[in-house]
């Protein structure tokens, strides 16, 4: 089961979705949900969330840069500093598998 999770920081959930097999690509799930609509919708000017490259890049959601070729040392910088982010995500969907493994 595919789930997008939308979580902030200090391992806090906001929002879950839920409803494809895991086969379905993340970009389709996401163009296909209401966290598409609600992000959009609920996200201020200085708003952001995080991505790997399974998603759209749009205004309030912040992808990596694809290595295609070299990046700059500002594009690098840039994904350095987005994987240390995301790493507490995935911290997070740890915790949260740990919870319905018990």
């Amino acid at each position: 089961m595919m789930l997008q999770v939308v979580c902030v920081n200090k391992k806090k959930i906001r929002k879950i979705f839920v409803g494809y097999s895991g086969s379905v690509h993340d970009n389709r799930v996401f163009r296909t949900s209401p966290l598409s609509d609600t992000l959009a919708e609920k996200c201020g000017e200085d708003d952001y969330n995080l991505g790997d490259n399974g998603y759209p890049c749009l205004r309030h959601i912040l992808i990596p840069h694809k290595v295609r070729g070299q990046l700059t040392r500002m594009e690098r910088n840039y994904n350095y500093k987005l994987s240390s982010v995301r790493h507490k995500i995935e911290y997070c969907f740890d915790l949260l598998k740990q919870k319905f493994q018990q």
